[in-house]
């Protein structure tokens, strides 16, 4: 049923515990609304004004909106702004400066409603976090459409999944979704989840997004999924840049930086991978399913359990130039693909890390025909017999025409 609010008035009061001179966690939470509309408020909560429960249609908040977030005596006041929420962390150094306030506990609910209000804004906006760590009790729900922006205030804010949340910290709906990320760090504490998928951004429905500036470290399974639109549709045309992967090559899972598939003509450009590759399924630092992905000049660094750096399975048409691979566990390059360009990439240390003797600088297999190598420097560990080869072409699976002219 709709839910419309011409003016409200929410001062505070004792809670439902009648022990606490805190004013309600909310002001108003709404639960399977088919419409919310609130023109003119002004709520005084311990938490945040308005809380969505979930299941709700269209939120849509008037710009006659004030806040009083916190205690009956000791609270913030701002009006709700247009165009950007302010959330603050519990340890943030300058919280006066938030409309709204985390308690360090199930930050995701505040950050959430922050997200829902600027979502239902018109032309929407972005949703800022102060420094400071973030304790996430779930995934937070991403919302689909054009305009939404969420940014931070550097690595130093911090998106951490708690114990035991066993999912991601921010997950798309998987409808077509253009929204931009940037400046903050996603700290996935693998070594306390159990379950998966659970790392950083499940990004399915992806067209046209930016991630920017963003440390996705400790990620169980996967700092960053591009994944199909529902439908399906394949979803296109995202930025990842300058972004930092590292620290999951002992996780029990994937442990990568970034999974495509049913995403396409992306580009992947000075993003550094470090430290990655768990024990779970076989995949890349970056494993490109999908194929006409461009990666140029990103780092690889290192890694665990004999995973590559970059795998292209069953794809065609992604571009490799410019990149530095700097003794990763497994083969630099592993082409299960067509019509692939590896150009202009530093290749050293091959066999650095793994097992000796096993591993390549450029490996083409399992059907692997019409890739063009060329002008790429490749060199192996300074041990003997450390390096399988410098490049690898297996006829496995009708390997094959592929052109390899001008490495060194």
């Amino acid at each position: 049923m709709p839910v419309i609010i011409g003016d409200w008035t929410n001062f505070p009061g004792v809670d439902d515990g009648g022990a606490s001179t805190n004013s309600p966690q909310y002001g108003g939470s709404f639960t399977n609304a088919s419409f919310v509309q609130i023109d003119n408020a002004y709520v005084h909560a311990a938490t945040a004004g308005f809380n969505d429960g979930g299941g709700n249609g269209d939120l849509r908040l008037g710009s006659n909106i004030t806040y009083a977030v916190g205690t009956t005596s000791s609270f913030t006041r701002a009006r709700m702004p247009a165009g950007e929420i302010i959330v603050a962390a519990s340890d943030s150094a300058a919280s006066n400066d938030a409309d709204l306030l985390c308690t360090g506990t199930d930050d995701h609910l505040v950050i959430q409603q922050a997200i829902n209000m600027v979502d239902a804004a018109p032309g929407k906006g972005r949703v800022r976090l102060l420094d400071g760590t973030f304790n996430l009790g779930a995934t937070i729900n991403w919302p689909d459409g054009v305009g939404l922006g969420l940014v931070g205030s550097g690595w130093g804010t911090v998106l951490r999944l708690a114990d035991g949340v066993d999912d991601n910290a921010i997950t798309f709906s998987g409808t077509e979704t253009r929204s931009t990320f940037s400046d903050f760090t996603i700290d996935g504490n693998h070594t306390n989840q159990t379950t998966g998928p659970t790392g950083g951004i499940w990004a399915i429905g992806a067209v046209e997004c930016v991630f920017q500036r963003i440390h996705f470290t400790e990620c169980k399974s996967t700092g960053l999924v591009l994944g199909a639109i529902t439908g399906p549709a394949f979803g296109h045309n995202n930025i990842v840049t300058h972004c930092l992967f590292d620290n999951a090559n002992d996780s029990t899972f994937e442990g990568n930086g970034i999974y495509i598939t049913s995403n396409d003509e992306n580009f992947i450009v000075a993003c550094d991978f470090q430290f990655l590759g768990g024990s779970g399924a076989a995949m890349g630092m970056i494993h490109d399913a999908a194929g006409t992905q461009t990666i140029l000049g990103c780092n690889f660094v290192n890694g665990g359990n004999s995973r590559p750096a970059i795998r292209v399975q069953d794809a065609s048409a992604t571009k490799i130039v410019g990149c530095n691979f700097d003794g990763v566990a497994g083969d630099a390059i592993f082409l299960a693909a067509q019509n692939c360009v590896i150009e202009s990439n530093t290749i050293f240390g091959i066999g650095a890390v793994g097992t000796a003797g096993a591993y390549t600088g450029i490996h083409l297999e399992f059907a692997a025909t019409g890739n063009l190598v060329s002008g790429n420097s490749i060199a192996s560990h300074t041990t003997n017999g450390a390096a399988h080869s410098l490049i690898r072409e297996e006829s496995v699976g009708d390997s094959g025409s592929n052109l390899i002219i001008g490495n060194m």
